[in-house]
């Protein structure tokens, strides 16, 4: 199995004998490689798991449990579903400036009603690996 050696590569890192940076962009590459193929073969292994006639059943260790994806509806093309979803938008948007109005002590009023801000939590600092093609 490759396991070992990807967790090989982590403990390099940890050790201080690789560069963290070049092992995130070979894990990410390893990455997509993996879902790749994931993606290759898994209609044909949910198609397997129809041959067992168990919804939960054992197989290489692994537990397998057939399950159905999940169900959405789409309201797209209902009128008053859009029309309420705008007027959404517009309260999100007056939350927004309600707590930007906050920060600087001010409150924002609309219609002779002060708006209520919105809670804010700000996004950790990440990084993005865009591998070639």
């Amino acid at each position: 199995m490759i396991s070992p050696e990807l967790l090989k590569m982590a403990d390099e890192v940890t050790q201080g004998n690789a560069s963290p940076l070049d092992t995130y962009i070979d894990l990410k590459e390893i990455e997509k490689t993996l879902k790749d193929c994931l993606e290759s073969v898994k209609e044909q292994a949910i198609t397997e798991a129809g041959d067992y006639p168990e919804k939960s059943f054992e197989r290489k260790g692994a537990k397998v449990t057939k399950t159905m994806s999940r169900s959405f509806w789409d309201y797209k093309g209902v009128e008053e579903w859009n029309k309420q979803k705008k007027a959404l938008k517009s309260i999100e948007e007056s939350s927004q400036a309600a707590y930007k109005a906050a920060e600087k002590g001010q409150d924002l009023v609309e219609e002779g009603t002060v708006v209520q801000a919105a809670k804010y939590t700000p996004g950790g600092e990440t990084i993005t690996i865009t591998l070639p093609k």
